[in-house]
């Protein structure tokens, strides 16, 4: 009766580790990222510059064919 007592025990000791040890993942992993590339390699354009900006879609770090967008923002500045 004690040996199966013990092995009781045991198997529920076991359960509950592997349950707490469960609660404790990581983060998901992003699977999609959107990177963004300027004309500019700092960001800064002098007023009434015209900005372009390259849109790149990346699916597991893999570029997604045909989803190379280029984009022309027009905005005016006023001071």
């Amino acid at each position: 009766m004690r040996k199966i007592s013990s092995l009781l025990f045991l198997c529920f000791y076991l359960l509950m580790v592997q349950s707490a040890t469960a609660q404790n993942a990581p983060a998901p992993i992003k699977l999609i990222d959107f990177v963004l590339t300027p004309s500019a390699a700092d960001w800064k354009y002098k007023i009434n510059q015209q900005a372009t900006l390259q849109v790149t879609v990346l699916i597991n770090d893999v570029p997604l064919k045909d989803a190379i967008l280029p984009m022309h923002m027009d905005l005016k500045c006023c001071r």
